[in-house]
């Protein structure tokens, strides 16, 4: 694990000073920002599981393309060694 995810190394009970800051609008707590670090790393990991869906979309469209080009090339190749039919 990340020493930046470890809880223990961040202190989360909120202090006077947090509690004075809080009033502020745009200032956040320790303990929003410690949660923040979490919601950043999800929207990294969604745009990483969508960039490979895309991915495994696009491999299975290649995957039926080729399988179609490889039928289309042995049913010439079969013709070629038949001989003209003429």
């Amino acid at each position: 694990m990340s020493r930046g995810w470890d809880p223990t190394r961040h202190r989360l009970a909120p202090s006077a000073l947090d509690r004075v800051l809080a009033t502020i609008p745009g200032i956040d707590s320790s303990l929003q920002r410690y949660f923040q670090k979490f919601e950043n790393a999800q929207q990294a990991l969604d745009a990483v599981i969508e960039d490979l869906k895309g991915g495994r979309d696009m491999l299975h469209r290649d995957n039926i393309t080729l399988n179609d080009d490889q039928q289309a090339l042995r049913e010439l190749n079969r013709q070629i060694a038949l001989g003209p039919l003429d």
